[in-house]
């Protein structure tokens, strides 16, 4: 049956039994304590967007979103209290294996580690500038966690090392074209002009902020503007040999999960 309004976008869901469940949404959770039939929306944070949620038992819970946000709820997800992750990138999958330690994985490669129920997170390195999408324990030891396009990786330690697994099936990533212009006397610098092909709304029209992709456009932040004038960009400066090396890029899909624009960000960034 159909939970709330048209245009929410429910990222998670958890379920510790066939009766209590909690989903992870904008600003919150909705939970449901009779299979589903129902759902009540908590407020957790105004505007935020939450990606994950994982209760381990009935009580305890974590949500975690955009920009490191972690919450912690000890009742069933009616309260929650908000914990440090010394990161602020999105954070995108959780998993506990009990109600002290648990893992948390996101964006450019991110991992953190807890054994005090969150009141610490030790961030974990596992070689990897991907996005990691999803993370799970089946014991202490024993864990996987997938990424964007072929990661994945596989502990047999409880995450003291990581080791990368291979996908024997070929998968066909998602791509961006870009067009450059090089540089003639300093070509190892580079500009970069970008823009985001997606059209959202910001407001309801009359002041309240919505930002949810999926709510309709025509769209009044991002409006193709940004991709028109990297096309504009493009076609005048053509024509000229700059010293230092132009690229143009557009992104797709950036308000619906995709992070081009940061991985691409991220790379350059680890190639000085």
């Amino acid at each position: 049956g159909r939970l709330t309004d048209f245009y929410q976008r429910y990222a998670d869901l958890c379920m510790t039994d066939t009766l209590n469940g909690w989903t992870a949404t904008r600003s919150g959770i909705l939970k449901t304590n009779d299979g589903g039939r129902q759902w009540t929306f908590i407020m957790v944070e105004e505007t935020a967007a939450f990606y994950g949620i994982h209760f381990p038992d009935p009580e305890n819970g974590w949500l975690i979103g955009e920009n490191g946000r972690i919450y912690h709820s000890s009742d069933g997800g009616i309260n929650w209290h908000t914990q440090t992750s010394q990161v602020d990138f999105d954070l995108y999958a959780v998993h506990f294996i009990s109600s002290h330690e648990g893992w948390i994985v996101g964006e450019l490669g991110t991992i953190l580690h807890t054994v005090n129920g969150g009141e610490y997170w030790a961030p974990s390195d596992a070689a990897a500038a991907d996005n990691f999408s999803e993370v799970f324990f089946t014991d202490d030891n024993h864990g996987w966690i997938t990424g964007r396009g072929d990661t994945v990786l596989y502990t047999e330690n409880g995450g003291i090392t990581w080791n990368f697994k291979t996908i024997d099936t070929p998968l066909k990533p998602w791509c961006n074209i870009i067009a450059r212009i090089q540089g003639k006397s300093n070509p190892e610098t580079k500009v970069v002009i970008s823009g985001h092909y997606d059209s959202i709304v910001a407001t309801d029209g009359e002041g309240s902020y919505l930002g949810d992709p999926y709510y309709p456009a025509p769209g009044a932040d991002d409006n193709a503007s940004g991709v028109s004038a990297v096309l504009e960009a493009a076609r005048i400066l053509c024509d000229y040999e700059p010293g230092c090396t132009i690229e143009f890029i557009c992104f797709t899909a950036e308000e619906l999960g995709l992070t081009g624009s940061s991985h691409f960000s991220y790379g350059q960034y680890l190639r000085n």
